[in-house]
């Protein structure tokens, strides 16, 4: 993962002058910076997921979090025997649980599954990367038949 930067986002100069001689008696240069992240970091979490937060079991947080850590909205991923296995072992849940989180997950809207063990997650929630590629990902979605994603 790429590091934090601080980026300036611009400089002010202030200056005092004598209005007799029209000297510059004092000067001062501020920079305005802020953090900046790589895009990978970078993730788009709307407001109109919190409702659903809410509603759903622990375990269904757990694993939300964990596949935005690991995939963006436009990837499709397999969770088949051996990813279930790898993210019980890292959240510390049952294989079943995991599968539970899952369905739950798919029944909220949360994540879009296009086939059995094949998912993506719901662009309308949560997104990583532009708005344009958020729109496109979202549009892909409704077309395959999620209308009401």
């Amino acid at each position: 993962m790429k590091q934090s930067y601080l980026k300036t986002a611009s400089t002010q100069i202030t200056e005092v002058v004598d209005l007799e001689t029209g000297e510059v008696v004092e000067s001062n240069v501020k920079h305005h910076k802020y953090i900046a992240n790589s895009k990978e970091e970078f993730l788009l979490l709307y407001v109109n997921a919190l409702p659903i937060f809410r509603g759903i079991s622990n375990p269904a947080k757990s694993v939300y979090a964990y596949l935005l850590e690991k995939y963006n909205a436009k990837a499709v991923f397999e969770v088949g025997s051996g990813m279930r296995g790898l993210m019980s072992k890292e959240l510390q849940f049952a294989n079943s649980t995991i599968a539970n989180a899952l369905t739950e997950l798919v029944e909220t809207k949360l994540l879009y599954s296009k086939a059995k063990g094949l998912y993506q997650i719901n662009p309308r929630y949560a997104f990583k990367g532009s708005t344009a590629d958020r729109n496109e990902a979202l549009k892909a979605i409704i077309e395959l038949g999620c209308k009401e994603c």
